[in-house]
C-alpha cells in the first residue's frame, strides 16, 4: 500500500487462492463479458511473439504501488494503463535475482532500474522481480495479466470457467 493509505481501489478478476489454500473464481469474476473483453484486448495487443497466458487480471484505480515482488504470482505479467495522466510508468528491476533485501535495490548502483511505458503499450516483465509505478499526476487505470501461483492444483471445473470467460490458461508446456 502506499505511505498513509489503508487500502486502494483494486479488484482481481479470475482466479485467486485464498486463505485457507482453495482456488476460486473472485466475486467480480461472474462479470462473464467484461473478462472477455479485458482479455480479447489483452491478446489482441499483445506482442504476437509472446504466446502469453494467464489466470488473472488485476484492476487499479489510481494506484502508485510501492517496490515490492509479487508474491502469490508465477511471475510472467503483462500491464497496460489509461487514462488521463502524466508519470505513471512502471519502475523495473529486470536483474533483480531475490538476493538483495527490497530497499537495497534503489541503493545499489549495479541494479539498472528500467522504465515500462505501460501508457503507451501492453509491456511484460516479471512480477517476482522488484517493481513499483512511479509517481502520477491525473487518473490512472491499470490492468495486470498474470497468473496465480500453483495454478495447477485448481478443479478442473474452475479452469473450464476460467476458460469460458477468455482466460487464456497456461498449460503444462507453457509451466
Amino acid at each position: 500500500l502506499p505511505e498513509g493509505e489503508p487500502w486502494v481501489f483494486s479488484d482481481t478478476l479470475g482466479l485467486m487462492r485464498d486463505r485457507c489454500g482453495k482456488y476460486m473464481l473472485t466475486g467480480p469474476s461472474r462479470y462473464l463479458e467484461v473478462c472477455r473483453v479485458l482479455n480479447r484486448w489483452m491478446k489482441d495487443n499483445v506482442n504476437s511473439a509472446i504466446d502469453f497466458c494467464c489466470t488473472s487480471i488485476s484492476v487499479n484505480m489510481d494506484y502508485a504501488a510501492k517496490l515490492h515482488r509479487d508474491s502469490n504470482n508465477c511471475g510472467p505479467s503483462v500491464c497496460k494503463a489509461v487514462g488521463d495522466f502524466e508519470g505513471g510508468r512502471l519502475g523495473y528491476f529486470a536483474d533483480d535475482d531475490n538476493t538483495m533485501e527490497l530497499p537495497m535495490l534503489k541503493a545499489d548502483h549495479k541494479q539498472e532500474a528500467v522504465y515500462l511505458d505501460v501508457k503507451a503499450d501492453f509491456q511484460l516483465f516479471d512480477g517476482l522481480r522488484g517493481h513499483w509505478v512511479e509517481p502520477f499526476k491525473g487518473q490512472r487505470l491499470s490492468f495486470v495479466f498474470f497468473s496465480v501461483s500453483k495454478y495447477w492444483k485448481t478443479k478442473p471445473s474452475v479452469l473450464g470457467a476460467l476458460e469460458e470467460r477468455g482466460f487464456p490458461v497456461p498449460t503444462a508446456e507453457w509451466n
